[in-house]
């Protein structure tokens, strides 16, 4: 996991992520970049009602993938993250983990190039951490930039670098 490569923080205060200054983007070029980022909120953000297959497809729908690839995306996140079986169920009936888990397959549905994670690791048991811990280290062997935000100290091994942040202040780095 690693914070540089396709997000940088320059000196000067300017935002840059693959190559484009984000202080300075016009809007159309802030919406192509947003479809590079896979976001795993700390709420997790799921529509209650809705499917774990329609919660994973829908940020997909203004990409313009059609709904059989959405449907083949989510099942195989799903697959990958051990709920396979709960690709039709409302995520209102998961226990917190399992929506943890569809929270984090709708991040990875889209094949991001950046996962930027807010506590991913929260509702889960040791077993579904080591599998998506995983999932996380196999995105970052395949070149893709994953930033976890989390008090959970069995990520900071893994990091290529770790921030220590207190009262939003930065405090160490590795």
């Amino acid at each position: 996991m690693a914070v540089l490569g396709a997000v940088e923080r320059a000196t000067s205060g300017r935002v840059v992520v693959a190559g484009q200054d984000l202080v300075r983007a016009s809007d159309r070029e802030l919406a192509r970049v947003r479809r590079k980022f896979g976001l795993v909120f700390q709420d997790l953000a799921l529509i209650p009602n809705l499917s774990a297959e329609d919660n994973i497809g829908y940020p997909l729908i203004p990409r313009g993938v059609a709904p059989i690839q959405r449907q083949r995306r989510a099942a195989d996140v799903l697959e990958r993250l051990g709920l396979r079986d709960k690709l039709l169920v409302p995520v209102r009936e998961l226990s917190g983990g399992e929506q943890q888990r569809v929270a984090i397959a709708r991040a990875l549905a889209g094949d991001p190039e950046i996962v930027l994670a807010d506590e991913p690791t929260s509702n889960l048991d040791q077993a579904t951490l080591a599998i998506l811990l995983d999932e996380l280290q196999q995105l970052h062997v395949a070149g893709r930039t994953v930033i976890v935000a989390s008090h959970d100290p069995q990520l900071a091994p893994l990091a290529t670098q770790v921030l220590k942040l207190d009262a939003g202040r930065l405090v160490s780095q590795r």
